[in-house]
C-alpha cells in the first residue's frame, strides 16, 4: 500500500490570490497520508513561490511545473505523477472540509468502493466548516453510478474521491471549457462500486475571475458539443444501453438548457452564430440517438426542433 495513500491535485495558473486557503484547507486535513500535487500551468504570479514556502515546511507538498498549455493538460500533469492509492482534484480557489479525505478514503474501504462522491456548497470569503461525526453521516451505496443522476453526481472532476486504478487510461482534454464533463463519464462508464456521501464537504468560492464565470465566449458551444460527441461514442456499446438511455433522458436535457442559456445571455452580437452551432449541436445529437422528448420541458424541444430546422436550411443554402 503506498505511503502517499491520496494524491491530491490542484492545477494553478495566476491563482495566487486564493491559494493559501486551499492549501492550509489540505494540510490541515485529519487524514495525513497524503500527497499535495500543486501542478503549475505556467503561472504569472507568485503561486509558484507560495507553493514552495509551502513545500519547504510540509514534504507533502509537491510543485510540478509545466509549459502553458490549458487546464486539462495540467490536470493530466498531475494526474501521470499521482502516486497514491486514491486521487482527489481540487480546484485552487477552493477549499475542502478538514474531514473530507478522512470520510471519503474510510467509506471506501469499507464498502470496498473505486468512487466516492460528495455534495458542495458555494462561498464568498472564507469557508465555514463544522465538525462532522463520522459515523453520523448518511452513505449511499451504489454499483452503477450513473443512475444516480447529474442533480446528485455533479459533471466536474472536484468533489469526489476516485481510486488510481480506475483512471487508468482515461484522459483529459488538454483545454477547453468542458473537459470535466467526457472525463467524469467515461470514469462513470466503467460502472464503479459507489459510495455518495450525503454531507458538503467540498467548499466552491465564488470567484468572479474563476474560468466558470468569466464571460460567456462563443467557442463554449463547439467546446460543449465537442465533449458530448465524445461521451456518445464512449457508451456507444451494447453494454452501455441502458446507461446511455437514462444519460439522454436525465443528464443531456440539462446540458443543452445550459447551452441555450449561453446563447441567450451572450454578448448580443453573438447570439446569432452560438443558436446555429447549437442547431448544428442538436442535429448531430439526434442523429446519434441522443436527443429525445424525455426529460425536455415541452417548450424547449419545440424551441430545438426550430434550431435544427434552421441550421438545416442554412445548410441547403450554401
Amino acid at each position: 500500500m503506498n505511503t502517499d495513500k491520496v494524491s491530491v491535485i490542484v492545477p494553478i495558473y495566476n491563482a495566487a490570490a486564493f491559494l493559501p486557503a486551499c492549501l492550509d484547507s489540505l494540510l490541515g486535513q485529519t487524514y495525513h497520508s497524503l500527497e499535495v500535487l500543486v501542478t503549475d500551468d505556467g503561472s504569472e504570479d507568485n503561486g509558484p513561490a507560495l507553493v514552495r514556502q509551502y513545500a519547504a515546511q510540509d514534504s507533502r507538498v509537491k510543485l510540478l511545473t509545466k509549459k502553458h498549455v490549458g487546464l486539462g493538460d495540467t490536470w493530466q500533469y498531475g494526474l501521470d505523477r499521482a502516486t497514491g492509492e486514491y486521487v482527489c482534484f481540487i480546484d485552487a480557489d477552493d477549499v475542502l472540509h478538514p474531514q473530507a479525505l478522512e470520510m471519503a478514503v474510510r467509506a471506501a474501504e469499507e464498502h470496498r468502493a473505486d468512487f466516492v462522491a460528495w455534495p458542495y456548497f458555494s462561498f464568498t470569503g472564507q469557508a465555514a466548516f463544522e465538525k462532522v461525526d463520522l459515523s453520523a453521516v448518511p452513505k449511499h451505496i451504489y454499483d452503477n453510478p450513473v443512475f444516480i443522476g447529474a442533480e446528485k453526481i455533479h459533471y466536474v472532476v472536484w468533489g469526489k474521491l476516485c481510486r488510481r486504478t480506475l483512471l487508468k487510461d482515461i484522459h483529459f482534454w488538454p483545454q477547453g471549457e468542458f473537459i470535466d464533463i467526457a472525463f467524469v463519464y467515461e470514469v462513470l462508464s466503467r460502472k464503479p462500486k459507489t459510495v455518495l456521501l450525503d454531507s458538503a464537504l467540498y467548499g466552491y468560492r465564488n470567484n468572479p475571475a474563476s474560468f466558470s464565470n468569466k464571460v460567456i465566449r462563443p467557442q463554449s458551444i463547439a467546446e460543449c458539443h465537442g465533449a458530448l460527441l465524445r461521451i456518445a461514442k464512449i457508451y456507444d456499446t451494447p453494454d452501455l444501453n441502458r446507461e446511455k438511455d437514462f444519460l439522454v433522458r436525465d443528464f443531456i436535457p440539462r446540458i443543452l438548457k445550459n447551452q441555450l442559456y449561453r446563447c441567450r445571455h451572450a454578448a448580443k452580437e453573438s447570439r446569432p452564430e452560438m443558436f446555429a452551432q447549437l442547431g448544428r449541436e442538436l442535429k448531430d445529437l439526434r442523429r446519434l440517438g441522443w436527443f429525445k422528448l424525455g426529460g425536455n420541458r415541452v417548450h424547449r424541444y419545440l424551441f430545438y426542433w426550430y434550431l435544427m430546422g434552421r441550421a438545416s436550411l442554412k445548410e441547403k443554402t450554401k
